[in-house]
């Protein structure tokens, strides 16, 4: 006897879950005008502008087999929104990764109303006629975090600093910058600068300085750092971490900076109440912890990491024990550890999971410490 057929909502969200599953179906939502409510709002609120391979798209362009250009696929949008403009209240983030100037162009003449996030990819590389194009999305009222990354030079940062002071995250990957004072700069010294309130670095050299005269960080409240140490960054830190109440930091970082000047919590963070970590307990973090003022305000603790490092014990046991001594001495304010899980397309059996972080931190789960996060995601 035959399965019985889905019923319409269970397999619109079937086909919803398998579209948002990845990144190689999000131009399929530019020719969904009839997908229900959660699929528009899934589906559209992220959207890409790429160069995309007929693979990876449902239009059909004629029998070329050469890939779509991010012009044609601004162009669909744009066509789209034109024909269903409450879509457009679903879209908070867009990100655009080509240097076609024309591509800016029709995204431009978009009348975005909720976009929140803007990405740049490949900043540095743009012609200067991008720019008036450029501003024109970063001046969006709504927009409230900028991401550049792949080497914005200081001089694209200052194009499109006038018309962004309602931002309040900052997020930069990929800068290798001189250090060196920028000749530019100056003539932003009469601006209102941004206040930033999120701070990321993701592999990022020598960039504080600039930034420091470009926007205001007296109001920073989170701030990522992913192997970006830099001679400048313990100056930052003494001037703007006070404020700070969560820091996240990749394994890299956190190994080379760890009890040295850089982050003597204590001094730099006294406000601190939440602390990320993309591993599971090393040597060094728990040196990090322990060496915490009694009176700290650390109530939640993260850790990041892939199952199949915490079900194969590919982690110390040692650590693990001692981080649950110094958790418990250290930190009376502690609310909650959580591990949080990156999964593979291995489905692990019932119950796998929960006994290995029982193992992993058996004092703190039985005091209803500990919890576990799974990451809605799939790695290759």
């Amino acid at each position: 006897m035959p399965a019985p057929a889905l019923a319409v909502p269970e397999l619109w969200n079937s086909i919803i879950d398998c579209l948002t599953s990845s990144h190689d179906y999000s131009s399929t939502a530019l020719v969904c005008r009839s997908f229900v409510p959660r699929a528009q709002k899934n589906l559209f609120r992220e959207v890409v502008i790429e160069r995309r391979s007929p693979a990876a798209t449902t239009y059909s362009y004629g029998s070329d087999n050469a890939s779509l250009s991010s012009t044609v696929v601004a162009t669909s949008l744009s066509a789209l929104l034109d024909g269903s403009p409450h879509l457009l209240s679903y879209i908070q983030t867009l990100e655009i990764a080509d240097s076609d100037p024309e591509c800016y162009a029709i995204l431009a003449q978009i009348p975005w109303s909720h976009l929140e996030t803007l990405i740049l990819r490949f900043l540095s590389f743009l012609q200067d006629e991008c720019f008036e194009h450029i501003n024109i999305l970063a001046g969006i009222n709504s927009l409230c975090e900028l991401n550049l990354s792949r080497r914005a030079d200081p001089w694209s940062i200052r194009q499109i600093l006038p018309v962004s002071q309602h931002l309040t995250s900052l997020r930069l990957s990929q800068q290798f910058w001189t250090g060196s004072p920028d000749p530019g700069t100056a003539a932003l010294s009469t601006l209102k600068r941004p206040r930033i309130e999120r701070l990321s670095l993701d592999v990022c050299t020598a960039v504080t300085g600039f930034l420091c005269q470009v926007f205001d960080f007296g109001g920073l409240r989170s701030l990522e750092l992913i192997d970006s140490s830099t001679p400048d960054m313990a100056h930052f830190l003494s001037r703007f971490g006070s404020t700070v109440e969560s820091i996240t930091l990749s394994p890299r970082e956190r190994d080379r900076n760890i009890n040295t000047d850089h982050w003597d919590l204590g001094l730099y963070f006294p406000h601190l109440t939440t602390i990320k970590f993309l591993s599971l307990p090393t040597v060094s973090f728990i040196r990090f912890i322990a060496g915490l003022p009694l009176d700290n305000c650390i109530s939640y603790i993260r850790f990041t990491v892939h199952a199949m490092t915490l079900v194969e014990k590919e982690f110390s046991a040692t650590a693990a024990k001692d981080f649950e001594a110094v958790a418990l001495a250290q930190l009376s304010v502690l609310k909650v550890v959580e591990v949080e899980l990156r999964m593979s397309h291995y489905i692990w059996p019932g119950g796998v999971i929960e006994s290995s972080v029982q193992e992993l931190f058996p004092r703190l789960w039985e005091r209803q410490l500990v919890t576990i996060c799974l990451l809605d995601e799939v790695e290759d």
